[in-house]
């Protein structure tokens, strides 16, 4: 008991006793779509991650949808959609960082 009162004390600090009846909401709601937005997001990583493949300028593109990723028979068997984040490398970072900061429209953070 003493145990279980000490770990709810500080969960209850970090991560919140309960939801809101807001937060519950928006949880339930954003469910109902996750999946296709899912999909749709891997779809564009493995479009970016072809044409990324190919370029010129980039040295390598790490995806594990790619057939070229040493553990793409590991993600295979593991995911049904490989996700959105994906890697490149150029032989000019500062250059292509610059270019690209110069380029940007629209820049959005992400946490």
């Amino acid at each position: 008991k003493d145990l279980v009162e000490k770990i709810r004390s500080r969960t209850g600090v970090y991560l919140g006793a309960s939801l809101s009846a807001q937060n519950a909401w928006l949880i339930m709601r954003g469910i109902d779509t996750l999946f296709p937005r899912l999909r749709t997001m891997s779809a564009s990583a493995m479009q970016i991650a072809r044409f990324l493949a190919k370029h010129p300028k980039i040295r390598s593109v790490t995806y594990p949808g790619l057939e070229s990723h040493p553990q793409r028979a590991l993600a295979t068997r593991q995911m049904d959609v490989f996700g959105g984040v994906l890697t490149f490398q150029t032989d000019a970072p500062q250059a292509m960082a610059a270019q690209l900061a110069d380029r940007l429209r629209v820049a959005h953070y992400a946490f």
